[in-house]
């Protein structure tokens, strides 16, 4: 995504639209292995940009 004019390309978008269909309960699947350090800090940065369910509420701002 550029930052020039937020918004996401086709293969972004398609990407995206992959990763909602395709979501399942892996729970079950889950490994014993330790995450390595550097997946690890990708997943903790994407989270920390993702919105929060409290401010996504209509009539609420930040």
């Amino acid at each position: 995504m550029t930052s020039s004019n937020h918004r996401f390309s086709d293969a972004e978008r398609r990407g995206l639209y992959r990763a909602i269909h395709e979501r399942r309960d892996v729970r079950s699947q889950f490994l014993p292995d330790e995450i390595p350090p550097d997946v690890l800090a990708r997943l903790l940065e994407a989270a920390h940009h993702a919105l929060q369910w409290d401010l996504c509420s209509p009539g609420i701002s930040s």
